[in-house]
């Protein structure tokens, strides 16, 4: 009987300690909902504001503040604290653009779409469906219109 195993050694020096109350990078991408290389994106972002902050200049986003309080880097490994972490997702995943962009990769593009047809009569509508328009620009960034009389 053999008492070293290299792949049980191998795998312990590589697996990041547990620390209560904590999450790993892999669980907190999981968390969040984000691959982990968008999470560690997020981090530095964080850390960078976390950095000006402390230099003096003023940090808009209070997201990135919570981040960067809830992030801790023991021994290499990144960790971080589930309350404050929890807090973070909660109101990144709110964002309008997390929303939108998470829509736009769930669904697959089949071409151009029929949305609507509208009868306009009075300037009141025309405003209404510039604002339509304007707001379909925005998010798939193309829009066809067919206009007939």
């Amino acid at each position: 009987m053999k008492l070293y195993n290299p792949t049980i050694s191998r795998k312990t020096k590589r697996a990041p300690a547990r620390i209560t109350g904590y999450y790993t990078t892999p669980e907190a991408a999981e968390v969040l909902g984000v691959d982990p290389a968008t999470l560690k994106y997020r981090r530095d972002a964080a850390d960078a504001k976390a950095y000006w902050d402390l230099q003096g200049v003023e940090v808009t986003d209070k997201l990135h503040d919570i981040l960067a309080k809830s992030h801790m880097l023991e021994n290499g490994h990144h960790y971080y604290e589930q309350k404050g972490f929890k807090k973070f997702a909660k109101l990144y995943n709110a964002r309008p653009k997390v929303l939108a962009a998470r829509r736009r990769h769930l669904t697959f593009p089949t071409g151009t779409t029929q949305c609507t047809k509208v009868t306009v009569e009075n300037q009141k509508q025309v405003d209404n469906l510039r604002k339509i328009i304007t707001t379909l620009l925005r998010i798939e960034g193309k829009v066809t219109v067919t206009v007939g009389v």
